[in-house]
């Protein structure tokens, strides 16, 4: 799923922010995610939704809003565990 920060990758990431953008009821979701998140505000991810691109916001696990370069960086960090995942993974098993 493009809009779930939990799965796939910063291409999907970037398609469902664009699709937001160009969405002809962007603001009816804007709305849903004010009514269902009332204390949302980027300033104060505590109160966010988590892990999910929303009505073209995209937040973190902790709820705070990424930009297009803090999806970059998300997306590298994914990669690198997973590596260094399989790596160990390959080295216990060959053990």
């Amino acid at each position: 799923m493009l809009w779930d920060l939990d799965q796939g990758g910063v291409s999907g990431w970037f398609s469902a922010l664009r699709t937001c953008q160009e969405c002809p009821v962007l603001a009816r979701c804007q709305q849903s995610r004010a009514e269902l998140w009332p204390m949302a505000d980027p300033r104060r991810p505590a109160y966010n939704p988590r892990s999910v691109i929303w009505a073209g916001l995209a937040y973190s696990e902790s709820g705070r809003v990424l930009s297009p370069t803090s999806l970059r960086r998300l997306a590298k960090m994914r990669a690198t565990a997973a590596r260094r995942a399989a790596t160990s993974e390959a080295l216990t098993a060959a053990s």
